[in-house]
């Protein structure tokens, strides 16, 4: 049996994170446990930030549950240079061991610098689980689509 679409979300600029943090919570209120639900809407919700903050156009968020696993996908129109530099550091995340990421974002955190990549590293702890990335041309547009698979207890 196969994933089936539990929720969807397009995001536009015109919201702020608190919106689609308030849209989450109210939405996936059925998935349990509560520490699970937490984590998927916390990483939802830094996919949405990143968005906002690095993307100037319409992205989608969905989230699908199979019998193991629950998957967020967000898909977004960017430039090449935006999907070259995303693709690096996600592929860094995924090669660096979980004792290290924790290193790493808690540096991070005490340099305080910008663009650090913490947001991708709290998902990647947070779902225990790689983060897949793909890159697609659609049409004119380069669309880059992040996962992030969520195991059940």
């Amino acid at each position: 049996m196969g994933e089936s679409i539990i929720y969807r979300l397009t995001i536009k600029q015109e919201k702020t994170p608190e919106d689609f943090a308030d849209l989450l919570i109210e939405n996936l209120s059925n998935i349990s446990p509560k520490t699970l639900r937490k984590r998927i809407i916390s990483c939802c919700i830094e996919l949405i930030q990143n968005n906002l903050k690095h993307n100037h156009d319409i992205a989608n968020l969905s989230i699908s549950e199979s019998q193991t696993s629950f998957i967020v996908v967000i898909s977004e129109k960017n430039n090449y240079d935006a999907i070259e530099l995303l693709q690096t550091k996600i592929e860094h995340i995924n090669k660096t061991s979980i004792c290290n990421l924790r290193e790493n974002f808690t540096k991070n955190l005490e340099k305080e610098t910008k663009n650090t990549g913490n947001g991708l590293i709290s998902c990647r702890l947070k779902s225990s689980n790689i983060i897949k990335f793909e890159y697609k041309k659609v049409d004119e547009d380069n669309l880059s689509i992040i996962s992030l698979k969520f195991n059940k207890p």
